[in-house]
């Protein structure tokens, strides 16, 4: 073989290399959240409101996600 083609067959290997190493390490987390989402009675400073609630809680719950990842949200 000559010098040139050994070189293009050893480029193209590190490149695969490369891409396939990318697809691998770009997959993120897989997230799942249920939100149940209420109405319920809230008193502050003796005043009393209705409000919509996450969970039972106001505010909600925080979500976390980075890039790459994915994120379910189950809303009922």
């Amino acid at each position: 073989m000559e010098k040139k083609e050994v070189m293009f067959r050893f480029l193209v290997l590190l490149l695969m290399n490369e891409l396939l190493l990318c697809m691998v390490e770009s997959k993120g987390n897989i997230h799942y959240y249920d939100f149940l989402v209420q109405e319920a009675d809230f008193t502050k400073l003796c005043s009393t409101k209705r409000m919509l609630t996450v969970n039972g809680s106001f505010p909600g719950p925080v979500l976390r996600a980075y890039r790459g990842d994915a994120v379910y949200v189950s809303v009922n």
